[in-house]
């Protein structure tokens, strides 16, 4: 069972971040390592390849035009004087929100357990009257990602399309509450490198991310709502889900649009708090992970150019 959960351990951690910076807006020192690949479609994130673990840097090279140069870049090992904090530390992360009904709830327990999250926001649920909750994101730490305008895939969009879904969000996040959006996370998680090449050309940088622990909180209040389980059998089964992965560097995905997800929140912040896990955000769990050889955000696209990002 122990080997088990090792192997899917490591297969849910082998695409957790995705980034499409030639400029770099994450924290840490970086290499780019070149892998050679004639797929330009990784559409399933978890079956993106690896390369080699040897990160080496790359001069700043021009992609000729009319061709596509996307390049995998890997984070170096930190340099010696690095410290990673000791502790154990989770990202919560929320998707399809915010929403009247539960997005507050979720930001009273979060507060209730001194806990940060990020929420990845649907621009069509936002408007005048959710701009309390995105200031009170923000007021109580928390990170606001991009999780496109109308949650359509991504890989099935035009370039103008693409373009249009992501800043239609940042330009509304931004009036709202004064937010400047740098996360980006795909609807199911449905991406590739012509995605991130379409991104590169449109002058976006942002950092696209994905999550290695899946709460499954949609599908079991599915079952909830049409009566195949009970409630609280949703709620236990949601939490049991998030209990069975690996939780130290975890980035846990689930929605708050999902009425029993603030209680599946309460039962883990309960039981993780008194086991000394602190809740951070995204960017935060950049930080704390280094960006370093082993660290579970180790995996970027640079689309166009070849570039060292810092």
């Amino acid at each position: 069972m122990l080997a088990l959960n090792t192997f899917l351990h490591k297969q849910l951690l082998m695409v957790i971040l995705i980034a499409a910076a030639a400029l770099g807006i994450v924290a840490g020192t970086w290499g780019v390592a070149l892998y050679d690949s004639s797929s330009n479609a990784y559409d399933d994130p978890l079956t993106t390849p690896y390369a080699s673990s040897q990160a080496t840097t790359a001069p700043h090279q021009s992609t000729p035009q009319g061709t596509t140069d996307i390049t995998t870049a890997q984070t170096t090992t930190q340099p010696s004087d690095f410290v990673k904090p000791t502790g154990k530390y989770i990202a919560l992360t929320f998707d399809d929100g915010p929403s009247t009904s539960y997005t507050s709830q979720i930001l009273d327990i979060l507060e209730k357990y001194n806990a940060k999250a990020t929420f990845f926001v649907n621009g069509y649920q936002l408007g005048t009257s959710k701009a309390s909750l995105l200031q009170r994101m923000v007021e109580m730490g928390c990170e606001i990602g991009n999780h496109t305008q109308d949650h359509k895939r991504m890989t099935e969009l035009s370039a103008e399309e693409l373009y249009e879904q992501i800043v239609m969000v940042n330009d509304m996040v931004r009036k709202l509450c004064g937010y400047n959006i740098t996360l980006l996370r795909p609807p199911g998680g449905h991406t590739s490198l012509a995605v991130m090449q379409a991104m590169y050309d449109a002058g976006l940088r942002m950092s696209t991310i994905m999550w290695n622990n899946d709460s499954l909180d949609w599908s079991f209040h599915a079952d909830y709502a049409n009566g195949t389980i009970t409630r609280e059998e949703a709620v236990q089964k949601t939490y049991e889900m998030i209990m069975g992965y690996p939780l130290d560097g975890a980035v846990v995905l689930m929605h708050d649009i999902k009425g029993i997800t603030p209680d599946v929140l309460e039962l883990v912040l309960e039981k993780l708090s008194a086991e000394g896990y602190t809740f951070v955000t995204i960017s935060e769990m950049f930080d704390i992970e280094g960006m370093g050889e082993d660290a579970y955000f180790s995996k970027f696209y640079s689309a166009n150019q070849i570039v060292t990002l810092k």
